[in-house]
């Protein structure tokens, strides 16, 4: 995630919690740990300041590939966008078997005693045409995780959203059930979901393992802060890139000088602090793709977002999580234009055939067109 503008330091004073508080009275959204502190151009973070980023894994043969971030909203449920879910090539739904998640992950080389990188030259290509695919390998067994802060689970449902489409990215959103519940630790929360959509220029916080500046993907979580942009102004900055993929349910955040999600970081989240608590105000799904035919991210303009208010009711359906409406939140005013773009393909369906298919140096759903 790249950024050219001054960084914002965040000055958190939130009390520190013990480990040994019940599972039921764990609050959403507020961090254990304190810390002072602010992905192209954004900074690294520290062991437990974002306790409910979570590592979306996909089984390859013997090995599990870093793909996509996610967020923990409750004991069992990790939130990320749907196409993280899918088969990069095909499009089609992943098995449950395929996917794993993980949590408490700081540094994704110190997961494993032996981690090991798939080759750039192999990979490179493959990793910049989905904006959450990573060249990060992790061997499946000999696995040595730290007892304090990583947790492994497997998949026991994978949930889309109805009107999810690949090819115009509507509904770029998808739950993953656990098998078991996550205990809760410093390391391990979850975030609120939030009721209400995000407000024009407020400050979202994104979190993720995507590309620096220098186009190589970090080891690191790392973060960065980004403004909530009026869609007519998104729209306006690249008509011809983001007329065919801003919906209703998205918005766009960024600096149109540099700061902008990446490779890597598809599928984490744009978080809001309100009162306190920090909230899941948006799902990274796209960001433009270099005309070079690199395949990398642009590091100027604009990304694309999953508004998380405007399924916080299906959310709220699957998962069971109470949507908090706090009282100093008010429901945002942002123009989001209704571009009423006709769905090709779903998820698990028949999909794109070199017609309809999203413009031409988009960074999502494994389209990167040159």
């Amino acid at each position: 995630m790249i950024s050219r503008v001054q960084q914002l330091t965040l000055i958190l004073t939130l009390p520190l919690l013990t480990s040994s508080l019940d599972q039921h009275q764990t609050q959403c959204g507020v961090r254990r740990n304190q810390h002072e502190s602010m992905i192209v151009y954004g900074s690294d973070t520290r062991p437990g300041e974002w306790p409910w980023h979570a590592a979306i894994l996909h089984r390859t043969g013997r090995f599990l590939d870093y793909a996509c971030g996610g967020t923990l909203i409750s004991e069992e449920f990790v939130v990320t966008a749907a196409h993280c879910l899918c088969d990069q090539d095909t499009g089609h739904q992943l098995t449950k078997r395929k996917v794993r998640v993980r949590l408490g992950v700081h540094n994704l080389d110190k997961t494993n005693a032996d981690t090991r990188r798939k080759k750039s030259s192999q990979n490179r290509e493959q990793a910049f045409m989905k904006i959450g695919t990573t060249n990060k390998v992790f061997k499946s067994h000999g696995t040595l995780f730290s007892p304090c802060t990583v947790r492994e689970f497997a998949v026991g449902s994978l949930h889309f959203s109805d009107d999810y489409s690949r090819e115009t990215n509507r509904g770029d959103i998808g739950l993953v059930e656990l098998t078991e519940p996550v205990r809760f630790s410093n390391f391990i929360l979850p975030a609120c979901v939030n009721g209400y959509g995000p407000v024009h220029a407020e400050l979202g916080t994104v979190i993720g393992w995507g590309a620096t500046e220098h186009q190589a993907i970090s080891p690191v979580l790392r973060k960065a802060t980004l403004p909530v942009v009026d869609s007519v102004d998104c729209l306006e900055s690249d008509r011809g890139f983001f007329g065919s993929v801003i919906h209703r349910d998205m918005f766009c955040a960024g600096f149109s000088n540099g700061t902008v999600v990446c490779n890597g970081d598809s599928g984490g989240g744009l978080f809001v602090e309100r009162n306190g608590v920090w909230l899941l105000a948006g799902i990274i799904s796209f960001t433009k793709g270099r005309d070079d035919g690199s395949g990398a991210c642009v590091s100027q303009g604009f990304a694309g977002f999953t508004n998380v208010a405007q399924y916080s009711g299906w959310i709220q359906n699957v998962t069971g999580v109470t949507v908090p409406v706090l009282d100093e939140i008010v429901e945002p005013e942002v123009d989001q234009r209704d571009l009423r773009l006709t769905p090709q393909g779903i998820c698990h369906k028949s999909v794109g055939h070199g017609k309809n298919l999203p413009p031409k140096e988009a960074a999502l759903s494994g389209y990167c067109h040159q």
